[in-house]
């Protein structure tokens, strides 16, 4: 039986006010349960796209810790920069600071190991409070609000 993990990922980042701030927050759907985690990154992220990528890379390093390594890996972000990378690699040309965090996603992805990896675009923010939706948009949706709460402190 194919082993399969799938990954729900978002981060919040707040580079207006005085005191910048990020949280991150992710969910991996396994056969055995869900691993989910969400707080404020260590080193906040210089942009939105690097900031997503990070909240991946945590995801990817508690696999990691925890010995998970699927034969199949989905990745669900609202961030389309980082679909459209894995989908156009070589078109692409990002800042400096957005090609580090890619080439920490891409070491880690290398060492989950997973031979077969799919990254899927979620349109975020899509439900309104109190709506029932799907079962990947309701975790999308604990995803955001955990991250915006880890980003303000509140968790």
């Amino acid at each position: 039986m194919k082993r399969v993990a799938v990954i729900s990922s978002d981060a919040s980042l707040d580079l207006r006010s005085k005191v910048h701030t990020a949280g991150y927050a992710f969910w991996i759907s396994l056969h055995s349960g869900p691993v989910k985690q969400y707080g404020r990154f260590n080193v906040i992220p210089r942009n939105v796209n690097q900031a997503e990528i990070q909240s991946i890379c945590n995801a990817l390093a508690v696999m990691l810790k925890e010995g998970i390594r699927p034969d199949k890996l989905i990745v669900y972000t609202d961030n389309k920069f980082t679909v459209d990378y894995y989908d156009h690699p070589i078109k692409n040309h990002w800042k400096y600071e957005t090609k580090q965090a890619l080439s920490m996603l891409n070491f880690l992805m290398d060492l989950v190991g997973a031979k077969e990896v799919e990254f899927k675009h979620i349109k975020g923010h899509k439900l309104k409070a109190g709506e029932e939706g799907t079962p990947l948009q309701m975790i999308n949706d604990w995803c955001d609000k955990m991250a915006n709460k880890a980003r303000k402190g509140l968790v």
